[in-house]
Order: C-alpha cells, then structure tokens, then sequence
C-alpha cells in the first residue's frame, strides 16, 4: 500500500515534506502528525508511517509529514507553537488535495500538536489522539469547546501516560471521547499498530456513518 503515496512538499512561510497518499472511493482525509523531533520522531515513525499504510487500505487517503526541521522540512524544532503552524499548513494542504472529510491523528507530541491545533481550525471532522505524553505536556493540554468527535488510545504500560493519568485527563478534556486502552502495551505499540488502526479506522467511519 505504501506505493500509493507520492512525496510531496507544501507550505508558503516554511516548505514541508510528506507524503500523501489518495485513495480511490476513500471516504476521508486522514492527516497524521508524528511524535517528539529531538528524541528522532518524524513521518517514518513506525506508528504513523505504518498506521497511514492500514488507513489507506481501510479506505482513507492520508497525508503524514515531517515538521519543521526534520527530514527535508525546512525550519527548526519549536516545542509545539510552530509545529501547530505546521499542522494547518499540511491541513490546508490536504483541503487543497481533496474535498473529503478531513480528520486528524496525532501520536505522543504529534497527539498534543493535534490537540492545540482544534482552537485554530474549523470543519474537523474527527480527531484521534495515540499515546498522549499526558506527564510530559499535561500543562499545555487545555479544554476546547465543542471538539471534534475524539478517540484517544494508550498501553497500560505507557510510563508517558500511565492509565489513571489518561483517564484523569480525559475526564477533564473530553469525558465523551472513545477511549481504547490496550493491555500489556507501551508506549510505542510494537506489533499492534494494525489492531491500533483499525480501532482508529472504525471510530473515524462511526462519526462518518453518523453525521
């Protein structure tokens, strides 16, 4: 399935690199955001990369890019501000590719980034968070009135986002949201990223088959 997407750049202030993959017959537009730059995160991260190839097979077209300053993309690491800017560019991108549903993934730093961006975007259809670093950013996660329709994902074993902190923090940002914790699992989902998708994939038609 990776055959299907075709690298691309995007972006008027910076020029960002991704990969964009669209789907015939697809229902949506995933645009998935990857984890922490300084500890080696980018748009080939197993997650995300792998997560994009389920999507596309489930019937999603998908957009994963690198941010600023990482791979070809042009810029340097800004701790979440700019990546949000990011964020909206490759969203804006992918409207410009599509005129599907657009929902947004985001994993560890890509799920906080994904989580600022909804106080500046509007017309999101869904939003799937994966393995929120709930310890290492709970400070920035602030409500946002009236969020997409929201699944959130973690391991039990998760030392970024252990299970009472997940559940704490959800209660407090969206109690509503579909929740999936997964037994036995870290941080990184190792070997379960197919089963972690198609969770994704499910929920993302659900609010489709809803609306």
């Amino acid at each position: 399935m990776a055959r299907l997407e075709t690298p691309v750049q995007f972006g008027e202030t910076l020029r960002l690199e991704g990969r964009l993959a669209l789907v015939e017959g697809a229902k949506a537009m995933v645009v998935y955001s990857h984890p922490y730059p300084p500890m080696g995160g980018d748009m080939d991260n197993g997650v995300v990369r792998l997560g994009c190839h389920h999507l596309n097979r489930l019937g999603y077209s998908t957009l994963r890019y690198n941010f600023r300053g990482v791979g070809q993309s042009d810029g340097a690491f800004d701790e979440g501000r700019g990546e949000t800017d990011d964020l909206l560019s490759a969203l804006a991108y992918a409207r410009q590719q599509s005129r599907l549903p657009i929902m947004l993934a985001g994993y560890s730093f890509g799920a906080y980034v994904t989580w600022r961006a909804l106080k500046r975007v509007e017309g999101i259809h869904a939003v799937a968070l994966v393995s929120p670093a709930f310890l290492l950013r709970e400070a920035v996660f602030s409500p946002r009135p009236d969020h997409p329709p929201l699944f959130a994902a973690v391991g039990d074993q998760d030392p970024f986002c252990p299970v009472e902190t997940f559940h704490q923090q959800m209660d407090r940002l969206a109690p509503e949201a579909e929740r999936y914790i997964k037994a036995g699992m870290d941080h990184f989902w190792i070997n379960h990223i197919d089963e972690l998708t198609r969770r994704i994939g499910a929920f993302f038609w659900t609010t489709l088959d809803e609306s």
